[in-house]
């Protein structure tokens, strides 16, 4: 009888411990990969390097492309799920998405002065061979 008891607390100590553990997890408060933006630029193939920064907490892919509102052609995209072989500041990618504009109530504004700032959409991102 004690052996029967003891699987009976042992089978619901587990139940309840995997049961409360589901319930502790939280969703990520991090809707930055979430929000709806409009499209600025396609790119393909596109050679870039990565970049950290510490004012928003994220990496991103800097990327010199000419754009109609700035004569510096620094464009940085910021990127959610970046693969961990490719968490490296200064490492050169080849990056293939869209840019998209940050929406207003977004805040997003620029470390360095000449920098454009866009969330980027990634199709293909790899090491620079």
């Amino acid at each position: 009888m004690k052996i029967h008891l003891f699987s009976r607390i042992t089978v619901f100590a587990i139940l309840f411990l995997s049961l409360t553990n589901f319930q502790c997890k939280k969703e990520s408060t991090d809707k930055f990969c979430k929000v709806q933006r409009s499209q600025f630029l396609t790119i393909s193939n596109k050679e870039g390097m990565v970049v950290y920064s510490n004012k928003y907490n994220r990496y991103a892919v800097s990327l010199t492309i000419p754009t109609q509102n700035n004569i510096d052609t620094q464009v940085i995209g910021f990127i959610c799920e970046l693969p961990p072989e490719l968490k490296t500041i200064g490492l050169r990618v080849m990056v293939s998405g869209s840019l998209k504009k940050f929406n207003s109530d977004e805040n997003m504004t620029p470390e360095i002065a000449g920098q454009d700032l866009y969330f980027l959409e990634t199709i293909q991102i790899s090491k620079k061979q």
